[in-house]
């Protein structure tokens, strides 16, 4: 970038922008780096404790209602079977319509 009345061989800065200390950018990567780390503790904790208590009110539900904890198949899992064995057996009346058009 050219200057206006500078003389030939003077030096002169060519960035027009201050120049930051080196100390300045590390002491905001240290700072956000410690945010984000007390944040990741902050939601690893919050996460222990929601799980907690997910599984304690699981289990007073279990022994209230009388459930066996050996019963693990769970009704989204009969859902989930449930709407596969449906997909299936809509594929193979799919199948058999193509089959008896040829």
């Amino acid at each position: 970038m050219t200057k206006f009345g500078v003389g030939v061989g003077e030096e002169f800065p060519v960035d027009d922008r201050p120049q930051q200390e080196a100390g300045d950018g590390d002491a905001d990567h240290s700072d956000h780096r410690a945010r984000h780390e007390a944040w990741h503790r902050f939601r690893d904790q919050m996460r222990a404790e929601w799980r907690e208590r997910r599984r304690s009110f699981r289990d007073s539900m279990g022994h209230h209602h009388g459930a066996d904890r050996m019963d693990d198949l769970r009704a989204h899992h009969v859902h989930r079977l449930l709407i596969g064995g449906l997909a299936l057996v809509g594929l193979a009346a799919l199948l058999s319509l193509f089959h008896s058009r040829r």
